[in-house]
């Protein structure tokens, strides 16, 4: 139960790192300029998480874990407290530290963190920053195909590395339950990361909430995400039945997503407020547990890659579930706007304005009617955003029903 309250607050944390990019949209426009770059003020914190866990997870298994606890303290003041109270762990003490760092796939890592990066750049900017049929556009996405490629290669033929120290666990794609596991966490950590970024963007378009209104305004979801995944991580080694939970968090995800997908600028509060609810009850409910399932299905020896594995699937899919967001956002709002501004003989850059939120120049014109147009555009923009989370729910109730359907024991694991 400690690992799953220590998994909350983490889930929260990172949740709030996400509504705060989304609410300080508007200041960020007003102060730096360039809307078709806000989708990286959200995007940044996954995808640098996503790009550096293999390589982390593989040093986790090297080193003491005592001494990546520095990074946890703010300014260094609780700093005495992890490094003397902590307990200490040496994974391979039998190893000079010179042999562990030899240990890590340095190859692997690089190709697998460019991947992630060029993928964000070129999903992010393209449309937005340049055409998609550029010449710019067309090279980052053969540079990311190579890339690809490349990492496929490195790691199933183990060039420059063996198969116990490639950064990629190959040898989990054998195993339909870890596939399964890593479609489903996945798919519930890109319904989390839309949830949480545009749901208070709708707020302050649509209501013309401030930032701490907005952020305000997701309480319901995750109030409701801590319980269930508490309440996931409390039953499921009591249950074991692992493919039930994520057959019923794929359902309340699935139909959360579906009703966030039929609001619009006139929706109740109230309403909007029960649709995150529901989307959290399922977020919740198989949001961690793939943790626990990966390292019961694993051998001993690969439960820290099981682990990382999981990591990827569930912080990499909220990276690239941000980007394609982004792109949406960017792309599919710039064009209805500027469907909806027709005849007005505006130019594009202050119609792309709108989608930086209540400072840009559109909102404070003070027309009511460019107001009025614009604000339909972008709920309706968002709304389209919203059908990620129902297609991740769908995703969800799929795997599960791809799931083995047998009781596994996780009292060892939930135990620590």
């Amino acid at each position: 139960m400690e690992k799953t309250s220590d998994n909350s607050t983490s889930d929260v944390e990172a949740g709030l790192d996400t509504t705060i990019a989304a609410d300080v949209q508007a200041q960020v426009y007003e102060a730096l300029g360039h809307i078709e770059k806000l989708p990286w003020i959200g995007l940044g914190f996954p995808m640098a998480s996503v790009a550096t866990i293999l390589p982390w997870g593989r040093a986790y298994a090297l080193f003491n874990i005592k001494a990546f606890y520095i990074n946890l303290p703010a300014a260094g003041i609780l700093l005495p407290i992890y490094l003397f109270i902590v307990p200490s762990k040496n994974p391979r003490p039998d190893l000079t530290i010179k042999q562990k760092f030899a240990d890590i796939d340095w190859i692997g890592a690089i190709i697998y963190a460019t991947i992630f990066v060029l993928f964000m750049i070129v999903v992010t900017f393209s449309g937005s920053t340049f055409a998609w049929n550029s010449t710019t556009s067309i090279v980052l996405w053969v540079v990311f195909g190579v890339c690809l490629i490349a990492f496929t290669l490195q790691q199933g033929l183990k060039i420059f590395t063996t198969d116990e120290h490639r950064i990629f666990p190959v040898h989990f794609l054998k195993s339909r339950s870890l596939v399964l596991l890593y479609i489903a966490t996945g798919s519930a950590g890109a319904a989390q990361g839309v949830v949480l970024y545009y749901t208070p963007l709708f707020f302050q378009f649509t209501k013309g909430d401030s930032p701490l209104q907005a952020a305000v305004r997701l309480l319901p979801f995750i109030c409701v995400f801590i319980v269930f995944v508490m309440a996931a991580g409390a039953t499921l080694p009591i249950v074991g039945r692992y493919n039930l939970y994520y057959f019923v968090g794929g359902c309340f995800i699935l139909i959360g997503g579906a009703l966030l997908c039929t609001i619009n600028e006139t929706t109740s509060t109230g309403k909007i407020y029960g649709y995150e609810a529901l989307s959290a009850i399922g977020i919740g409910l198989l949001f961690q547990i793939g943790y626990a399932v990966a390292v019961a299905k694993a051998s001993p020896k690969d439960e820290p890659k099981a682990i990382g594995f999981i990591n990827v699937a569930q912080i990499g899919t909220i990276a690239i579930s941000l980007a394609i967001a982004g792109s949406i956002f960017q792309n599919v709002g710039f064009d209805l706007l500027k469907s909806a501004f027709a005849g007005r003989n505006l130019p594009d850059d202050y119609i792309r304005s709108a989608l930086a939120g209540t400072l840009s120049p559109v909102f404070s014109s003070g027309d009511a009617e460019i107001i009025h147009v614009a604000v339909v555009a972008v709920a309706e923009t968002i709304r389209k955003i919203f059908s990620l989370v129902a297609a991740a729910g769908a995703l969800v109730v799929v795997s599960s029903l791809l799931m083995r359907f047998e009781k596994i024991d996780l009292s060892i694991v939930a135990g620590g």
